[in-house]
């Protein structure tokens, strides 16, 4: 049995809310945000969907949990400086 989202909500509201509620795979790749980090992170222009569905395939099953991360890069302003990997 398939569930009918409510009137108004979007694949974004839809992520958003399986976030919240701890769902561990759910990569936001429609998310600004997370593609302001993603962009910062991997140094890349292309944030096409199939591109980060690849680049990321290797979080799985914890895109949500990695996701965060980036979310928490963007809050704390760590997206301001490059990013380095190794320091």
């Amino acid at each position: 049995r398939q569930s009918i989202p409510p009137k108004g909500m979007t694949p974004e509201n839809r992520k958003d809310t399986a976030l919240v509620l701890g769902r561990q795979d759910i990569l936001p790749y429609e998310d600004g945000a997370f593609l302001q980090s993603y962009r910062w992170m991997y140094k890349t222009t292309d944030c096409a969907p199939q591109t980060i569905m690849k680049r990321c395939a290797k979080w799985k099953p914890y895109s949500s949990i990695a996701s965060r991360f980036l979310y928490r890069a963007l809050d704390m302003g760590l997206t301001k400086k490059e990013f380095h990997l190794f320091m």
